[in-house]
């Protein structure tokens, strides 16, 4: 697995099974964490009822979860739908062409 940044590289090793324990990394909570790369979900990390770290790929994230979890579930209690981090620099001042 080819890992593109520190946030990726966290997340994939807290989730990743201790060899002794055959658990992922205890005591840690996750809320749903989307990563992207290239404009596409690639990974969803959470912690499940059991208190374990689970990773969706790719392949088992669909567009209407993503709503459900993030739309249906949370926002009524909280008011926060989701919360984008990038890693592009944006200047708060509008520079003029």
């Amino acid at each position: 697995m080819k890992i593109t940044g520190y946030t990726e590289w966290l997340f994939f090793h807290l989730w990743k099974r201790n060899s002794e324990t055959n658990s992922t990394c205890p005591g840690i909570l996750i809320i749903d964490t989307i990563i992207y790369r290239w404009s596409k979900p690639q990974f969803w990390y959470f912690t499940n009822k059991d208190g374990e770290i689970v990773r969706k790929t790719k392949e088992r994230i669909f567009n209407d979860a993503i709503d459900k979890i993030f739309i249906d579930n949370d926002s009524k209690k909280h008011g926060i739908i989701a919360k984008y981090l990038s890693t592009e620099l944006y200047s708060a001042i509008p520079i003029p062409l």
